[in-house]
């Protein structure tokens, strides 16, 4: 795991990113943020071997907030927060970080 946190965060400009202008945004729905999340984290994770998009983003939320997409993994029992989350740009679907905690 910590080899993949390593590659994300060597990936990443900024964790937290936010873009110039959003009107007009390529992404605008809450389930192509998740789709694009997917895809991103087969690229990360080689060793990722689930197909089914749907089944994935069942276990996320995706919240836009100042045109950035947060898909995060909805929390773990007995915890209330997420230790997943990936940001995509809704202006241009680019992947713009990613955290991972314990």
């Amino acid at each position: 795991m910590k080899e993949i946190a390593i590659a994300i965060a060597l990936a990443c400009v900024a964790a937290v990113a936010r873009a110039d202008d959003c009107t007009d945004p390529i992404v605008k729905k809450p389930e192509d943020a998740g789709l694009i999340a997917f895809a991103m984290w087969h690229v990360v994770n080689p060793r990722f071997t689930r197909t089914d998009e749907t089944a994935w983003a069942s276990g996320f939320t995706m919240t836009l907030d100042d045109c950035v997409w947060d898909v995060s993994a909805k929390p773990e029992p007995g915890k209330t927060y997420s230790t997943f989350a990936i940001r995509i740009g809704a202006k241009d679907g680019r992947f713009l970080g990613a955290i991972i905690s314990d």
